[in-house]
């Protein structure tokens, strides 16, 4: 156990100090080709002037209302999305009938491109945070659905009638064996959907919001605060790589059975 956990400590670092070398080499070039080709900072600022924005957002404040506001209609959509998709796949897969009503529908929805239906969700749900979660909830629904239900169809038969031997129960059935078959499954969906979560929300809040990073972004291009939309999107990066690194935390977490074994290494 302490080898296993030595070795992933070690893959960490060499991925953290990878990561910390190439934000590194892309300061550098950004700044040279700033600074060598002689563009205003209207057009395109230096890592100066961001960083100076990232300080003033995150240490000053100036963010803080709008990354809570994002971040809480972002989680809210998710939970809901993610929720129903994961009930109505389990539902569709012990059920055939409801499979066969239910996934065609879901494909169809998903033809209309759900960003032409967001001024329509900011009529019907309001101008406040009501219409952001909606929108997210809609973008996240249909990954998890997807990725759950093949999941939790491709259960092994050959286990699966071992169980019905010894008399178990559908429950125990489900729980025992087709839930563990699909668990990364269902973390695959929930990653594609966390990712597309803050999309649907940005977009939602630049169709009209009274606060939020994509609200932000909107009213800084106004008067051409270019740092601070760039600090803004910078936010929004590092949000979405905190969300993802913590998906994949807790599928390392949770489907412990799967784990990668590492080889002990002699000496």
């Amino acid at each position: 156990m302490s080898g296993e956990w030595t070795t992933s400590g070690r893959e960490a670092t060499k991925a953290f100090g990878a990561a910390l070398v190439s934000f590194g080499l892309l300061l550098i070039i950004w700044h040279l080709g700033v600074t060598l080709a002689g563009t205003p900072a209207h057009v395109l600022p230096g890592p100066g002037p961001v960083l100076a924005g990232l300080y003033q957002g995150w240490i000053g404040g100036t963010l803080h209302s709008h990354i809570a506001f994002t971040l809480k209609a972002t989680a809210l959509g998710v939970l809901i999305g993610c929720g129903l998709a994961l009930v109505l796949s389990v539902v569709a897969a012990e059920l055939p009938i409801v499979e066969r009503t239910l996934y065609p529908l879901v494909v169809t929805s998903q033809s209309i491109p759900i960003v032409a239906v967001g001024p329509l969700i900011i009529v019907y749900a309001g101008y406040g945070i009501e219409s952001k979660v909606l929108l997210v909830a809609l973008f996240c629904f249909f990954p998890t659905f997807v990725n759950s239900l093949a999941g939790l169809k491709i259960a092994d038969e050959n286990l699966v009638d071992l169980y019905r031997a010894f008399s178990a129960s559908r429950w125990q059935i489900f729980w025992n064996v087709k839930l563990p078959g699909a668990a990364n499954y269902i973390f695959c969906g929930l990653q594609i959907s966390i990712v597309l979560s803050l999309i649907a929300c940005v977009v939602a809040e630049f169709l009209a919001s009274p606060r939020g990073l994509g609200h932000f972004i909107k009213s800084q291009a106004g008067t051409l605060e270019i740092s601070m939309m760039f600090a803004a999107i910078i936010t929004l990066a590092v949000l979405g790589t905190l969300a993802g690194f913590a998906v994949r935390l807790l599928q390392r977490l949770v489907v412990f059975w799967d784990r990668p074994t590492s080889r002990s290494q002699p000496g």
